[in-house]
């Protein structure tokens, strides 16, 4: 009994693709659906088909696919472009590959072209929403690099090819994903299917900008500080009327002058003759002594402090003479 349901079913076969021609298989295995199979192509459809509902047609032609809508033209296309294999819409430049919903959840590529980019934001999609913790500190850690991309020229792609992927492959400028995760956990994810780091620099603009306002805020600080030394030292120069040698007679530390200052700057002091030993100290504003000057010239004398010793900031000086500090003072370094 068996064999004879195999023998019938072969013989239905052998019926239909012979009597009716939709469905032709040739020596070679290649396979025609309404079209004689071509030589080189496993399959071969004539025609359109129509699927999914009424209004929805798969269109096979000679050189693409077409998925069109009966009720518009946005149809969309599998075809080549530039002998390469595209996806994309006909005529109006509308279409969706995924939606809010059901969204696709990775796209693997190496270039990706966009007039914009439209990242979902919203509040109501967050929970736990915290500041960042001073970045700026952060950010002096991270370095950026220019680098060139490890060949994947294909030797059969033709010349043209060939020269826009090793342009598009050199030159660029971003981070090393690994020396990223030292400083930035959050903005690097591990792909363990492929073994590869990425970057999520996007993720980077909000780190840069909270980076931005702190910093702000330190220049503000020391804006309002210069202005406070500029007021004294106006006043202080308003009081003198007559030349240094004429009116001191005890050891006295001057205000810096220019200040603040970007290359460089003059101290002025004036120790009595009977000083054994006199020194200027120069400290940040954590009280760290950073440098010390010792004074050899009694009475009126002078030291310069280049702006290229120390990075900008506010530091404090102040002059000792046998052990005893005199006074204290303040000096601003700009960029």
């Amino acid at each position: 009994m068996k064999p004879k349901l195999i023998f019938t079913g072969i013989l239905s076969i052998f019926f239909l693709l012979n009597s009716y021609g939709q469905i032709e298989v040739n020596s070679s295995g290649n396979v025609g659906i309404g079209v004689t199979p071509g030589a080189t192509y496993k399959l071969d459809v004539l025609g359109k088909t129509r699927f999914l509902t009424s209004d929805i047609e798969l269109i096979f032609e000679d050189d693409y696919i077409r998925f069109h809508h009966d009720y518009g033209d946005e149809d969309m296309l599998f075809t080549d472009y530039d002998y390469e294999p595209a996806f994309y819409p006909d005529d109006t430049n509308t279409g969706y590959i995924g939606t809010s919903v059901r969204n696709i959840w990775k796209i693997y590529g190496k270039y990706v072209y966009a007039d914009n980019v439209l990242l979902g934001s919203d509040e109501r999609l967050k929970e736990n929403i915290r500041p960042l913790i001073s970045p700026l500190e952060k950010i002096k850690n991270v370095r950026g690099v220019k680098f060139d991309f490890i060949s994947t020229i294909n030797p059969d792609w033709n010349e043209s090819k060939k020269n826009e992927i090793e342009y598009m492959d050199k030159n660029r400028i971003g981070f090393i994903a690994q020396e990223l995760n030292e400083v930035f956990p959050e903005l690097v994810k591990y792909d363990e299917k492929n073994d590869a780091y990425n970057v999520d620099y996007i993720g980077m603009i909000p780190v840069l900008v909270e980076a931005v306002k702190e910093q702000q805020s330190l220049i503000e600080e020391l804006q309002y500080e210069v202005e406070n030394l500029k007021s004294d030292n106006n006043l202080k120069s308003a009081s003198v009327e007559t030349p240094i040698s004429e009116t001191l007679e005890s050891n006295t530390l001057f205000q810096n002058s220019p200040n603040p200052f970007s290359e460089s700057t003059e101290i002025e002091y004036y120790i009595s003759e009977d000083v054994q030993n006199a020194y200027i100290n120069i400290y940040d504003r954590a009280g760290t002594q950073l440098k010390s000057v010792e004074l050899h010239l009694k009475e009126n004398g002078s030291i310069t402090i280049n702006g290229g010793e120390f990075r900008a900031g506010i530091y404090l000086y102040n002059l000792i003479t046998d052990g005893k500090v005199v006074d204290s003072k303040q000096m601003v370094l700009t960029d």
